[in-house]
């Protein structure tokens, strides 16, 4: 900022680029993801060179947009990318509506053509083209509006914890313009939803005659930072813990949490869940997945679910008792209420069930399926959590594989577990790996894909090795779509598969030519070059484990 700038006085005519360049750079932006073509490329480098703010480079836009993301989900803060007219935001959508379907605040400056100029090769209607898809932009009049816009741009990010999209066409751009200082946006997070208090009271009187509850937290209790809060609940109450599959990591450390709710549950789990009678949801939608498609429950359960949206209660599953709130105010106000009456249950955590759960954890058992040539998916990622530091970030999707990772993976906190897979689409994990290693550099960064997924993001493992942040890629190599796999010989009647299964691909030498090091596995005993690795872990580590096909687990049929 120029001292006349800081004097809130008229800057000097210039560029709005420019002008954009200041407006993010005054939102203190550390990081910025992209790929840089003609309709951003001197904001980008204007922004890198006289801000100082660190530009990461990716080989293709959806990447880009992955690495914000998963820089947003680890950090807490907004994701901030930027791509090129046409082409350069038709590439990023999908990874744009991973991160709408997961509520990842993020920023995207996409170029655009000359508002003039139609014949332009990369011209699209680019706001058209995202509002059809639920991806929200941010307005702005004319040239002159476009920097004042960026603070709102921002708030609203942070404040409805989505993506919103600035369009910079080149035209205006290039306008020269003085502008005063903005006036920022207030950076808002919106402000706590008190519930009513007749809400509060009938959720004491369930609690009170409540003799097996269990909370069930999802991401707005992770929005509202409700941990500690919910943990006095369930205290008071006697009640398990479980979490939403985005929420995982969220009790982690407390021993009476059962892991994730729904298709990813346990059989140990589910043991203690057919005991509830009461199921109180904290922020999480009880849509199919987390659900068992309504069959998770006990039927004579009572159901209480809490959310700031009022639309999202009953939307899925009718509850007894809906409360519109925040959730940290919700269960604040519940567990002043339960103390004025002098409630305090042992409920769930019996010596029994609490001997049980401390010695068995969460974790299932299972009969290991190895053979000479792969590796038991299952005893493979145990291996590899007992391997790994406890200080991580883990970002998963992909299909099959991403059911071993949220079962078989702990992480320290729910922001040390990323669950690209929103959309249900492949590719995001890796990019979000890598944006958490530049986000998180206290944690080793973890990519958990399958090997379609990887070969949808194969060229940013170069990203990866740019960057030069410790990273691990553990790639479930199936040689196939595994989850097509099994649909079509579980679900279709026994189709042939073999339309979705591929020659076996030697990941580890293509990771190897693109500067990673590398190891294939095919038996525990290979990942001993993996426990060498992370006692001086630097670089990009690809494993390639060659898993066994057709290790089906009971989440693949709920």
């Amino acid at each position: 900022m120029t001292a006349v700038e800081a004097a809130g006085e008229p800057v000097e005519e210039r560029p709005v680029w420019q002008h954009i360049a200041a407006a993010v750079a005054a939102e203190d932006v550390e990081a910025l993801f992209g790929v840089i073509g003609l309709g951003n490329m001197q904001l980008a480098v204007h922004l890198a060179s006289e801000y100082g703010v660190a530009y990461y480079p990716a080989r293709h836009e959806s990447g880009a947009i992955s690495m914000a993301d998963g820089y947003a989900r680890a950090t807490g803060r907004p994701g901030v990318c930027t791509v090129t007219a046409g082409p350069g935001l038709t590439n990023a959508l999908t990874s744009l509506l991973e991160a709408r379907r997961s509520a990842t605040p993020l920023v995207l400056l996409a170029g655009q053509s000359a508002v003039d100029n139609p014949a332009d090769n990369q011209y699209l209607e680019q706001e058209r083209l995202l509002r059809s898809v639920d991806i929200d932009v941010e307005g702005y009049d004319g040239a002159a509006g476009i920097p004042g816009t960026i603070a709102r741009t921002f708030s609203r990010a942070r404040r409805e914890r989505r993506p919103v999209v600035v369009n910079l066409p080149l035209d205006l751009q290039h306008t020269v313009v003085a502008l005063p200082p903005e006036a920022q946006a207030p950076q808002s997070t919106g402000t706590t939803q008190a519930p009513a208090d007749e809400s509060v009271q009938a959720l004491a009187a369930l609690l009170s005659r409540a003799r097996n509850p269990i909370v069930l937290a999802g991401r707005g209790a992770v929005v509202s930072g409700a941990r500690s809060v919910l943990e006095e609940l369930a205290d008071r109450v006697g009640a398990l813990l479980m979490t939403s599959g985005p929420a995982k990591g969220f009790f982690s450390g407390n021993p009476f949490s059962i892991g994730v709710a729904g298709g990813f549950s346990t059989r140990r789990a589910l043991q203690h869940v057919e005991q509830a009678d009461l199921v109180l949801c904290f922020g999480a939608s009880l849509n199919p997945w987390q659900t068992q498609h309504g069959k998770l429950f006990p039927p004579n359960a009572r159901l209480v679910h809490v959310d700031t949206d009022p639309d999202a209660i009953d939307r899925h599953l009718k509850a007894d008792l809906g409360i519109v709130g925040d959730v940290s105010a919700v269960a604040a106000a519940v567990v002043k209420e339960l103390a004025g009456r002098g409630v305090r249950h042992t409920g769930m955590r019996t010596e029994a069930r609490t001997a049980d759960l401390r010695a068995f954890g969460a974790a299932d058992e299972w009969a290991d399926a190895s053979r000479e040539q792969d590796l038991d998916p299952r005893t493979l990622t145990a291996r590899l959590d007992a391997m790994l530091p406890a200080a991580r970030t883990v970002a998963s999707g992909d299909g099959i594989c991403f059911g071993w990772s949220i079962l078989g993976l702990s992480v320290p906190d729910e922001q040390g577990w990323l669950m690209m897979y929103g959309f249900q689409s492949l590719g995001h994990a890796l990019g979000a790996a890598i944006g958490a290693a530049v986000g998180r550099p206290d944690r080793l960064a973890v990519a958990t894909l399958g090997d379609g997924g990887l070969m949808m993001a194969l060229s940013e493992l170069d990203t990866a090795v740019r960057v030069g942040r410790p990273l691990v890629v553990i790639v479930y190599n199936d040689s196939a779509y595994g989850a097509e796999v099994f649909h079509l010989t579980h679900h279709f009647g026994g189709l042939p598969t073999d339309l979705v299964r591929f020659p076996d691909v030697d990941f580890a030498a293509t990771a190897r030519a693109l500067g990673c090091q590398a190891v294939t596995v095919r038996k525990e005993a290979d990942l001993e070059a993996v426990r060498r690795w992370l006692e001086a872990p630097s670089g990009t580590l690809l494993i390639d484990a060659k898993v066994t096909p057709e290790v089906w687990a009971d989440w693949m049929f709920s």
